[in-house]
């Protein structure tokens, strides 16, 4: 019925050809046994460390030079360097317009790349993409096309070495080619760089002074992304009390006083509202008041119920009193209300 050439799900087998034609009705009993066997229902994505998600499956991770950018958002690259996967001497590519755009002829970067797509009717199971290789999107950050810097190629080497050989890097080394590449002025490589270590737990215990002095540096830069800067904060929170002592108050505090109540809900700004307001309710202060209390007007719910937890630990009495005036409010949001209500009992 619907004859179509597949990749088969599941770890790359390069040994075997992953080609082979299926009908139908063929379709429809494999994902039934799939249904019945694996609870598919339960099928919510888990986010993970960038370098572990690139290097498996049907993708590839090459370190490329940019010969030729062509219309159609597509480059002609060269091959400098193999990591994971296969990646020819030279080799077609296509990126998103804005990725397209950023890239510069001559330069070279560490890319993930696939010519593999889910099937648009069947999204349990893999084909090979007419279009060709594209370039891999980082789930929970950007298009894979990251600075060639010492700092990205390490993290990439690193998972390519058996755990025996005598030259793998440290856990501090990785960890600290993580830190360094949140510093780039390139945002993807930035965006990577706080993935992988937000996502990396055992690296929470290596954390010493000198780290926190560059994480708070990094909060401190207004040119991170607001998902890099909530991911950060949620990360330093995590921290031992005496590695965040009160710089981490005072850097939410920053962060919320550049943030407008009524929020872009499209953007990833409510999000790190939430996220510094949580932190305020932790470690605010009353001083903190004036600062928090506009954000139960907020146009995002969770916003205002984080603001209300904030405002409720930095002086609990104006909390209720402000409460009460919103609450008859004509123009505050419907759900907003709810939750003042619910505060007030």
């Amino acid at each position: 019925m619907y004859p179509i050439s597949q990749v088969t799900f599941g770890p790359r087998d390069d040994s075997v050809a992953v080609r082979h034609r299926v009908n139908g009705w063929q379709v429809s009993i494999v994902l039934t046994l799939m249904l019945l066997a694996g609870g598919a229902a339960e099928a919510a994505t888990k986010l993970q460390a960038p370098v572990k998600m690139l290097m498996k499956g049907h993708k590839n991770v090459a370190v490329l030079k940019a010969v030729e950018k062509a219309e159609n958002s597509r480059v002609t690259f060269e091959t400098q360097q193999r990591f994971y996967g296969q990646a020819e001497g030279r080799l077609v590519v296509r990126l998103d317009p804005a990725t397209h755009n950023d890239l510069r002829e001559g330069q070279t970067y560490v890319v993930g790349f696939s010519n593999v797509r889910r099937n648009f009717r069947f999204r349990e199971l893999r084909e090979v993409d007419p279009e060709g290789y594209r370039v891999v999107t980082i789930l929970g950050g950007g298009p894979a096309l990251l600075e060639d810097s010492p700092a990205v190629r390490l993290l990439f080497k690193a998972a390519m070495a058996t755990e025996a050989a005598a030259d793998s890097p440290s856990a501090e080394d990785l960890f600290q080619a993580a830190l360094t590449a949140v510093g780039s002025e390139d945002a993807r490589t930035s965006s990577f760089g706080v993935l992988e270590l937000s996502l990396r737990s055992e690296w929470l215990g290596l954390f010493e002074p000198k780290d926190i002095k560059r994480v708070r540096g990094y909060l401190a830069s207004d040119a991170l992304a607001p998902e890099s800067r909530d991911r950060l904060f949620e990360l330093a929170d995590k921290l031992p009390a005496h590695l965040k002592d009160t710089w981490l108050a005072e850097e939410a505090r920053r962060t919320l006083s550049t943030i407008d109540p009524q929020l872009d809900l499209t953007t990833f700004v409510p999000r790190l509202a939430k996220t510094v307001l949580g932190i305020l309710e932790e470690q605010g202060s009353k001083a903190d008041s004036a600062l928090v209390a506009p954000f139960l007007e907020s146009n995002n719910p969770g916003v205002v119920e984080a603001a209300l937890g904030a405002l409720d630990h930095a002086d609990p009495t104006l909390a209720r009193q402000r409460a009460k005036v919103l609450i008859e409010r004509s123009g505050l949001h419907a759900e907003s209300q709810r939750v003042l209500k619910e505060y007030l009992g």
